[in-house]
């Protein structure tokens, strides 16, 4: 069975957000036949009817409907059939066609939008508007969460955004609706939750539903808009020096994807909105698993999106721009192109379109293959947070891949306090913390347009992703990948491939109340297409592979994991390293060794391999020369089991030592188990929720701990990938959280406790 209607979901959030909209909820017979065993009733009514419908009951429509009816599509609304139409009243129609008179550039344009009898006169501009305001597909408000574009493309074939906002007057708990608690924390007052459709109107009223669809109000008319990043950036007038430099290096064209057209068609029984259906057809074993003690549910993303993340210095702010490479300001793309070819010199002289390009290269570095938002780019999540010890010494990090070739970012957020209560920022590159001194003050994202004193409103997300302020220009030079990322670069599993961000795998907590209880939601793992997850490869596509939600209370750092199941063999490619040298690789391991009757870790092979471009780029991962890395090794063991070799730092046996020789006998215990090819899990993060960022680390739980993969000399310009194969009967569990690439100067300083 294949569908592609959505429903009511209901989350917590998304509820408040209906009801607070105004949300009427007649019901459609399509529904019913669609889901037996559902039932609901209607009057009968169409969207056609609806719109010419009593002026009280529904307000005037006789501008959208004369339109319609102009563009041979009102028959449909009077028909059977499966339609979202967003309709704008007579006000909203005028308040357009008076805004369209004022940007004309010629009377030809002025005389179009006159009046009505004008409008209607031009068959062009009616089929414009009114296929900007129609869908083929049912799609509900109660769906919505937070920001995001609408599922279905409008009959115009463009996707539509939204976004949601606080409205600005509060509101008292008697009228009725859901309580959002003020920021002085009463109860009594609150505010609306609202949403803005394309960054233009706002819904007013959603969600009433008719015989052949779904009608909702909205306070102005939709333009007709695809907009991707460059168009965001070019309507943004203190960005036309970035824009320009899109332009001529041709990222432009990159960051205008959206969709991979070569995706399969998901049967609708492993998506997400079979779970908030609560689909219970003859696939629901299928899509239901057990790891542990904890009952998942697999949802497939419906499409491969392709998203980005555009850092970008506002005009006014390089207008004054100096640094060691530049002083006198960049006032337009030339003199841009002069600074990147202080930073880049190697790729002076090419063309701008060249890749390898001084300027190609320098607006490269400027791009995350994946969206991020403001909350995204580290663990926001409080209680995630809380397990976070060492605040003051080590800021809360990840690492991402940007779209210069072989290039790494290291994006943080310092806690200054020591709490999770008041993060300083969030910083590009930035190293050592205010405690114990910075080596790299790193570039600061801007939370909003504020901080540059830049006129709000503008809005910095669209449908394929968005672009942040930043305060200094990015470089990938020398200082920025020998001294600011020289470091134990711990990889969180989830950001290994921008397919996980950008289906939104990653992030989502276990337990938040946004999910409003959908247990099937609240448990959901997102699973992965063959051949549609950039930087994996299933060696074997029986391999069950999935992202997690986040958990605050299982032993995964930062609660992230991605599970790999079954008589898996999987690769991954690594992340580059910032510049040549050794390395030690290692992985995390959860051996649930204590746990009675749930011990399902099984056995694994690791394989190291180096891409060779001439002969790997015409064969099968299988097929290529990978290189075993030691024995199997069984997932199974506990860290006190005598092959591994632990010793709990609070071990009884150390009771009647002095504190230096405690730290002694720690220190060696800790070297014996390098020997072996481990370590200690790390000490930085509590085995659960603290509300003061105290508590008892994991790195004294004899279940969880490192292994050491391999030590590789690795070049900064190499691609290298890590295989896991498992070698133990037919099944076994890996719980994968994170890896780890370390350069020789961190581990032989025996740092790695931290």
């Amino acid at each position: 069975m294949k569908i592609n209607k959505r429903f009511f979901g209901k989350s917590a959030l998304t509820a408040a957000a209906a009801i607070l909209i105004g949300v009427t909820m007649s019901c459609t017979d399509i529904w019913s036949e669609q889901h037996p065993g559902t039932y609901y009733t209607n009057n009968g009514e169409t969207i056609a009817d609806y719109l010419n419908g009593k002026v009280e009951d529904h307000g005037n429509y006789s501008y959208f409907i004369a339109i319609l009816q102009k563009a041979d599509l009102w028959g449909q609304m009077r028909t059977y059939g499966t339609y979202t139409c967003f309709a704008p009243n007579d006000s909203a129609m005028q308040i357009y066609f008076n805004q369209r008179r004022e940007e004309a550039t010629n009377d030809s344009l002025k005389s179009i939008f006159l009046n009505l009898e004008s409008v209607l006169a031009n068959k062009k501009v009616c089929d414009t508007i009114a296929r900007t305001h129609i869908f083929n597909n049912l799609m509900f408000a109660s769906d919505l969460n937070g920001n995001g574009v609408l599922q279905h493309p409008n009959m115009l074939d463009r996707y539509v955004t939204y976004n949601s906002f606080a409205d600005s007057v509060p509101v008292y708990a008697d009228d009725g609706v859901t309580v959002l608690k003020a920021k002085d924390g009463s109860d009594s007052i609150m505010v609306k939750l609202r949403y803005l459709i394309n960054m233009q109107a706002t819904l007013t009223k959603s969600d009433d539903t008719v015989q052949n669809g779904v009608v909702h109000k909205i306070d102005k008319v939709l333009r007709s808009s695809n907009q991707f990043i460059p168009g965001l950036m070019k309507e943004n007038p203190n960005l036309s020096i970035f824009y320009s430099a899109l332009v001529i290096t041709g990222l432009k064209d990159t960051l205008e994807q959206y969709y991979d057209d070569t995706y399969p068609e998901i049967d609708y029984e492993w998506t997400e909105q079979a779970l908030r259906d609560g689909y219970s057809g003859i696939h629901k074993n299928e899509t239901a698993f057990e790891t542990g003690d904890n009952a998942d549910r697999i949802a497939i993303p419906e499409k491969r999106e392709f998203k980005f993340t555009v850092f970008a210095m506002p005009d006014t702010a390089l207008a004054n721009y100096s640094d060691e490479y530049w002083t006198g300001g960049i006032h337009n793309v030339t003199e841009l192109r002069q600074y990147a070819e202080k930073v880049y010199p190697e790729g002076a002289g090419l063309p701008d379109s060249v890749r390898a390009s001084s300027l190609n290269k320098f607006l490269s570095y400027h791009i995350l293959p994946c969206w991020l938002s403001y909350d995204q780019f580290n663990t926001s999540q409080k209680e995630i947070i809380q397990r976070r010890l060492y605040l003051k010494e080590y800021d809360v990090e990840d690492f991402f891949e940007t779209m210069l070739p072989h290039s790494i970012m290291r994006i943080s957020t310092p806690y200054p306090g020591g709490t999770a209560e008041k993060p300083l920022g969030i910083f590009i590159n930035r190293k050592g913390t205010q405690e114990i001194g910075l080596v790299s003050e790193g570039i600061r994202i801007a939370q909003d347009a504020s901080e540059y004193n830049l006129e709000g409103g503008i809005t910095n997300i669209c449908v394929n992703g968005g672009y942040h302020y930043i305060n200094k220009l990015l470089v990938y030079d020398t200082f920025t990948r020998e001294t600011a990322l020289k470091c134990r670069m711990r990889i969180m599993c989830c950001t290994l491939s921008p397919d996980f961000i950008n289906s939104r795998g990653r992030g989502r907590l276990n337990g938040d109340p946004s999910n409003g209880g959908v247990k099937n939601i609240d448990k959901m793992v997102k699973a992965y297409k063959v051949g549609f997850c950039k930087n994996f490869e299933w060696v074997d596509e029986q391999t069950k592979f999935f992202v997690r939600y986040r958990d605050k209370s299982f032993g995964t750092v930062y609660g992230d994991e991605i599970t790999v199941r079954g008589s898996y063999d999987i690769a991954f490619r690594l992340p580059p390293v910032p510049s040549d040298g050794n390395y030690e690789i290692r992985v995390w391991n959860n051996s649930l060794a204590s746990s009675q009757g749930q011990n399902d870790r099984g056995i694994a092979q690791f394989y190291f391999h180096q891409y060779n471009p001439t002969v790997d780029a015409a064969t099968y991962w299988r097929n290529w020369d990978w290189t075993p890395e030691g024995i199997p090794v069984d997932l199974r063991l506990g860290g006190t089991d005598a092959r591994i070799g632990m010793v709990a730092d609070d071990d009884d046996r150390y009771s009647s030592m002095t504190t230096s020789q405690k730290a002694q006998a720690i220190y060696l215990n800790d070297r014996a188990m390098r020997i072996r090819g481990y370590l200690k899990a790390i000490d930085s993060y509590t085995k659960s929720q603290s509300t003061d960022n105290t508590g008892d680390p994991i790195r004294g739980d004899d279940n969880c701990y490192r292994k050491i993969i391999c030590n590789e000399y690795l070049r900064a310009n190499n691609d290298y990938y890590i295989r896991m194969r498992q070698v133990y009967e037919d099944d076994g569990v890996f719980p994968f959280s994170f890896i780890e690439i370390v350069p020789k100067s961190i581990y032989e300083a025996n740092e790695d406790q931290h």
